[in-house]
């Protein structure tokens, strides 16, 4: 037993009974979200074959059929491109590869996205933002690909997003520039990025940091 009374196995199981409806709460909201949606959403060119653009259309559902959720998470994978990054084909060039075909990817998922956004007239609604855990070395190993680097670039978009600009300071690519082992050294603090989304578009106070 417990200082309340209550035992650690029924606090076990009241905490387990609460999850289990908690989580059949959301998935009938998400369902319903879905229905009020519906199926045909108001952008008709959506491309196939893409997983990341299949996720991002269930997304599109849900704020169509106005989902109570603020924030939602879709992921592409396959960008650890150790090897075969590019095409070694001469005749073909740079723009043909893994990291190419995934680029390709990504920009028809997320057109599609802003097309229905703004056909539903919820862009202005709408913030975007990309993120990987890990960034690439600026020089490829022996396999064609690139190795695990310290920093990264990140996309942020939306209808009040003040777009066209870059921030930080532009990389330098120089050999005495670089960390562990050809890495470039990040100038931009990924965490100041999130804590700017979450104060000045979600209202987060600066005190619940």
């Amino acid at each position: 037993p417990t200082d309340n009374g209550i035992s650690a196995t029924d606090q076990s199981l009241a905490y387990v009974q609460r999850a289990a409806h908690s989580a059949m709460v959301s998935t009938a909201s998400v369902q319903a979200a879905i229905e009020q949606g519906g199926t045909l959403l108001t952008n008709p060119q959506w491309p196939t074959g893409n997983g990341l653009a299949n996720n991002l259309k269930v997304i599109a559902q849900l704020i169509k059929g106005k989902s109570d959720t603020s924030i939602y998470y879709a992921r592409q994978g396959g960008y650890d491109t150790h090897n075969n990054q590019v095409n070694a084909d001469p005749e073909v060039g740079p723009l043909g590869g893994r990291h190419f075909d995934l680029l390709n990817s990504l920009n028809g998922g997320l057109k599609a996205f802003v097309d229905e956004m703004k056909a539903q007239g919820n862009w202005d609604r709408v913030v975007i933002l990309t993120f990987s855990e890990f960034g690439r070395k600026v020089i490829q190993n022996g396999s064609s690909g690139t190795d695990h680097g310290a920093a990264e670039s990140l996309f942020v978009m939306g209808g009040q997003v003040k777009g066209n600009e870059y921030y930080g300071l532009y990389p330098d690519l120089a050999a005495d520039a670089r960390v562990k082992r050809n890495s470039m050294d990040f100038n931009v603090d990924f965490r100041t990025v999130y804590r700017t989304l979450l104060e000045k578009w979600m209202g987060v106070p600066p005190s619940a940091m």
